[in-house]
């Protein structure tokens, strides 16, 4: 009740969300509890690392328990006490900083350029945040540093958590090395797995490309799921006993949810899982291996081509090289629709060493267990519907429709990748090419090769036809007197 206190409590973000606990024993746990999830996910780093005989040396590690992205250096926010995720990442950054660990990165050929600003010291490591709410705490963390890019998409609205920050504006500090290394997609209300995964895929394939990253950490948040309870802006999620806590959703979010599917979120796992293991993009967005086929061939993966253009299996088809990957949860506040999600995004994450592990090999209903009746009422673990949807998007023509506002946005999205794309492999290069024994051109520029079709996927009807229309016209009709005349000066 001292003014003085609650001033003190408010300038820590110790309030609403994340109140401080008034008894020494709550206290107690709440520090306890900082420690674990903070620890798992340093030890989850430290695993990738591989710096150490009893740590060894994995290519993927998961950590449901961490993703507390909103947390800063002095202040707390949005149910996050602690920021896991920016202490996993130093320590990834830690790697060879004092030439004590020297697993995670053996074999990479390009080391020694592991810094966009030319700081051999130090990996490349590339964030990508898929919690419906932005990661304020990690963008703060590493907005004036180009030794981690970090890339969300997120809910970008009046009133929607965090209000502060989120804007596609938001491009790193001014006059710093991280000017140009954080990048903000804001994404449509009632956004689907389709126009979701199409985004990501440029993403990520785009980021990989320029940035060239030595590892990737991916924070998976369930909350823009379809149906989300805290999202949806019923004013209520369940707590870790079953119950029901009332939460006042107008401080954190405007009822403006995605509209996401368990399969879709673990179907952008699949995709960075098997990107990060080397396998290449024709491979990765092949269909599914029929359960024939994989009984009699387990590394042949079908397509929708003839047989006699089969590609192989991921792990005899190879992109370029390997990079270390790190999962960790986020936001979920339906605990049944978030536990079918991390198991999904589980077998996805697995896709590099076992392809089919997702959409092949795990049982299509929830197992029986003491709380199977949360499940209902379809109580399906891999819905077969939403898996051929999802792969007969990557072979469709036809652009997503929408309302001319959400179009707008995903386009701005769309350019704010490529534009990202563009400066931070040109800076690269720039950088790269002042060291000794490079020349102009050792460095590939970068390009969207390949994935030309995705803007025109993501365009209405409309849109479509005036981007067939345009390139039959000349020069000069675009440019019109008032009369109906053309420009002669054109």
């Amino acid at each position: 009740s001292d003014p003085k206190i609650q001033a003190l409590l408010a300038k820590h973000g110790l309030e609403d969300d994340c109140p401080l606990p008034t008894t020494s024993h709550a206290r107690s746990l709440l520090w306890k509890y900082c420690l674990s999830v903070a620890g798992a996910s340093w030890h989850a780093a430290s695993l990738l690392m591989g710096g150490s005989a009893d740590e060894g040396d994995r290519d993927v590690v998961i950590h449901w328990g961490g993703g507390r992205h909103h947390s800063h250096s002095n202040k707390a926010g949005g149910f996050c006490f602690v920021n896991d995720v920016v202490l996993a990442i130093q320590r990834l950054l830690k790697s060879r900083v004092n030439g004590v660990d020297n697993g995670m990165f053996a074999g990479i050929p390009d080391f020694q350029y592991s810094s966009a600003s030319g700081d051999e010291s130090t990996p490349r490591i590339l964030y990508i945040d898929l919690d419906i709410h932005h990661p304020d705490g990690v963008q703060s963390a590493f907005y004036s540093t180009d030794r981690v890019l970090t890339a969300s998409f997120h809910r970008f609205a009046p009133g929607f958590f965090p209000t502060s920050s989120g804007s596609i504006r938001e491009k790193g500090e001014s006059g710093t090395a991280g000017m140009g290394y954080n990048l903000n997609i804001p994404l449509p209300s009632g956004i689907g797995d389709i126009a979701f995964i199409r985004m990501f895929r440029r993403l990520i394939f785009g980021l990989v490309k320029s940035y060239d990253p030595h590892a990737v950490v991916l924070c998976l948040g369930a909350d823009g799921l379809k149906g989300d309870e805290l999202i949806s802006g019923s004013g209520k999620f369940e707590d870790n006993r079953g119950g029901f806590v009332n939460f006042d959703c107008t401080s954190s979010s405007s009822g403006e949810g995605w509209d996401l599917s368990p399969e879709g979120l673990a179907e952008c796992v699949r995709i960075a899982a098997a990107l990060c293991a080397d396998v290449d993009e024709e491979t990765i967005f092949s269909a599914p291996s029929k359960e024939s086929d994989q009984e009699a061939d387990p590394n042949v993966i079908l397509d929708h081509i003839p047989s006699k253009k089969r590609q192989r299996s991921p792990e005899h088809k190879k992109a370029g090289r390997k990079r270390k990957l790190l999962i960790l949860g986020g936001g979920g506040y339906t605990p049944a629709l978030t536990a079918k999600t991390y198991l999904l995004c589980t077998a996805a994450a697995c896709e590099g060493a076992r392809p089919g592990m997702m959409w092949s090999e795990l049982p299509k209903d929830i197992p029986a267990h003491d709380y199977f009746p949360r499940y209902g009422p379809s109580f399906e673990l891999v819905s077969e519907d939403k898996k051929l949807e999802i792969f007969q998007s990557y072979s469709a023509k036809e652009p997503i429709a929408g309302d001319a506002k959400n179009h707008k946005l995903l386009l701005e999205g769309v350019h704010a990748i490529e534009l990202a794309c563009v400066y931070i492999d040109h800076e690269r290069r720039k950088k790269s090419n002042h060291k000794s024994g490079l020349v102009d051109g050792q460095v590939n520029s970068f390009s969207f090769d390949g994935t030309d079709q995705d803007e025109f996927m993501l365009t209405t009807n409309v849109s479509r036809k005036r981007k067939k229309a345009e390139p039959k016209k000349s020069l000069g009709g675009r440019r019109r007197k008032k009369n109906g005349h053309r420009d002669s000066s054109s």
